[in-house]
């Protein structure tokens, strides 16, 4: 080994360099050394539990301290903007079954009623009544039926006059249209009654047909129709009005 001063040579188990005379340690000898169990101490303080010491002040559970400050709930601030309803925007179109959501100042339109289709339904009879026999005679042996529109000029008023009330009907208009029922209905009762009255001396051998009763319905209802829609009309018209 060496000297770690000087570094001289050193045989092994010099303790002091003989050159510069430093002192040189031996490394241990791991070989020699012995492995000692550690000895028990029983002389030493046993392990002893900690005694409670009564004499401390008992727990005491805290007390609430009243002196703070209390909850307080907060207040309202009435100087905040208060909530305001939506208006109404009457550009939009209005709701059409509902004259409550009408526009202030928009015009009222007329709408169907149960009137416009009995006038329309009365009509319709009398134009088809005008096809069908009107009356049939029978006289010895023989039968021949008549119809308005075949053997005289009536038939053609009827026709016309129904086509016209029905046309009046779906565009709503419901003066006239009383106007021109009425007329309809008092022609087709006169009709049926002067037809029946100047043949009523033949008796049996008169048969009325169909056209005679579907002129009579016919006229009858278009007419009491007319009266409806008008009353219908009125009545939804003041409603919208006061809407």
């Amino acid at each position: 080994m060496n000297c770690p001063t000087c570094g001289a040579t050193l045989t092994d188990g010099t303790t002091i360099c003989p050159t510069c005379g430093a002192a040189i340690s031996q490394p241990a000898d791991f070989n020699q050394m012995q492995y000692q169990q550690p000895e028990t101490n029983f002389n030493q303080a046993q392990y002893q539990q900690p005694q409670a010491n009564y004499n401390q002040q008992p727990y005491q559970q805290p007390q609430a301290n009243f002196n703070q400050a209390q909850y307080q709930q907060p207040q309202a601030n009435y100087n905040q903007a208060q909530y305001q309803q939506p208006q109404a925007n009457y550009n939009q179109m209005p709701y059409a079954n509902s004259a409550a959501y009408a526009p202030a100042g928009a015009k009222y339109k007329r709408k169907f009623n149960a009137g416009h289709f009995a006038v329309m339904g009365g009509s319709l009879l009398c134009l088809i009544s005008v096809f069908l026999p009107f009356l049939s005679v029978s006289l010895f042996g023989y039968s021949e039926s008549m119809s308005l529109f075949k053997d005289g000029e009536d038939g053609v008023i009827f026709l016309i006059t129904a086509i016209v009330i029905i046309a009046l009907s779906m565009l709503r208009v419901n003066t006239l249209n009383i106007i021109l029922t009425l007329i309809q209905g008092i022609f087709a009762i006169y009709e049926t009654m002067s037809a029946k009255s100047e043949l009523s001396d033949y008796g049996s051998m008169v048969q009325y047909g169909a056209g005679f009763y579907l002129l009579l319905i016919g006229g009858i209802v278009a007419f009491v129709g007319a009266i409806i829609g008008l009353v219908l009309h009125i009545n939804a018209k003041k409603a919208f009005n006061q809407a």
